[in-house]
């Protein structure tokens, strides 16, 4: 019996008149924490790539080894993402959708056949859905390997905010490690607080209502605020720090990850309950530009506590933004209430 991942579909396709013919697929539905991972790659007909298959049956150096491939020899590729909170709003199916729109939204010029695995899309594009498309056909199967690749290298990244999940190890999964980590520390803000263990580990966020909060900053300082006044019910404070995209904007991810963050930790102390940071999010619709190059959350157990910890540094924490991007934040403080 031959190989069931094959480019039959491929080219019947283009025995049927279309050139640029497109597979898509995702990672990361079932995690429980995270973006979910779009992958599209046209593959070149001419270029034939060995070994690719469903990246779920690839060991970790078979999917890297085979991704380093695809993005050198494929006509066209790309990878997009939709983040946890996005997930919670819309549920996984639709944000899968929308990460696969924005994968091809960065492909030009479009393609103009697409295969998809189990799934449509809303777009004036010819398509077909195949079950377990990912095991059946080979553009699918590069999508799905740079998608898990790409999906992984961010798990890393996250690994090093939040150590205590292992999330370099479980990729967000629900494994007996990760479900305990959530037990003892509670979910974290990039956890998808939709999905019922992360729900009821500690539902600081079920049925969430959030309201921008004030900040005390010196009016001199390089950030924009939003102030409205504060509730009495909340019981644990966000902070997102946003960096808006525009033209000509300059921003150091290494410094600021590896620099700038430590240093808000080092410096506010344990009354800082988490940190995270999300970079490179655009709109999710076709030909939407990126709205922010990086997005920084802070979390703390009460209001009193994060305006001591955070005032007495302030100066210090905002003379540190010149080190690492030319962009004015807007700071947002929102409060959880139960």
């Amino acid at each position: 019996m031959g190989r069931l991942c094959s480019a039959r579909h491929e080219r019947d396709a283009r025995q049927r008149g279309w050139l640029r013919i497109a597979g898509l697929d995702e990672a990361g539905r079932g995690s429980l924490f995270g973006p979910v991972v779009a992958g599209a790659v046209v593959l070149n007909p001419r270029r034939r790539i060995v070994g690719l298959d469903d990246s779920k049956k690839l060991t970790p150096e078979r999917r890297s080894e085979l991704a380093e491939r695809i993005r050198d020899h494929a006509l066209a590729w790309a990878v997009a993402e939709i983040d946890a909170s996005r997930i919670d709003a819309w549920n996984i199916y639709q944000a899968s959708r929308q990460a696969m729109v924005a994968a091809i939204s960065q492909i030009n010029p479009l393609p103009d056949f697409l295969l998809l695995d189990a799934i449509e899309l809303d777009l004036p594009i010819e398509q077909k859905a195949l079950i377990h498309g990912d095991a059946r056909s080979v553009s699918i199967a590069a999508a799905s390997i740079l998608a898990k690749v790409e999906r992984d290298r961010r798990m890393e990244e996250f690994d090093q905010l939040y150590p205590q999940y292992g999330l370099a190890q479980n990729k967000g999964y629900g494994t007996p490690d990760h479900l305990e980590a959530l037990r003892r520390h509670g979910p974290s803000p990039l956890h998808r607080f939709s999905y019922a263990p992360v729900r009821e580990s500690r539902c600081w966020a079920a049925g969430a209502e959030q309201t921008p909060l004030p900040l005390g900053i010196p009016s001199n300082a390089p950030v924009r605020v939003k102030r409205i006044q504060l509730g009495e019910e909340a019981k644990m404070i966000k902070v997102g720090v946003f960096y808006p995209y525009k033209e000509g904007s300059k921003f150091d991810m290494k410094y600021y990850v590896e620099k700038h963050i430590p240093m808000v930790r080092q410096k506010i102390g344990p009354s800082l309950k988490g940190v995270a940071v999300e970079q490179g999010l655009a709109g999710g619709t076709p030909g939407a530009p990126m709205t922010y190059i990086a997005i920084g959350h802070l979390l703390f157990d009460s209001v009193d506590a994060f305006q001591a910890a955070f005032g007495a540094q302030s100066a210090t924490i905002l003379a540190d933004i010149p080190n690492y991007t030319n962009i004015e934040p807007i700071i947002q403080i929102s409060e959880v209430k139960l």
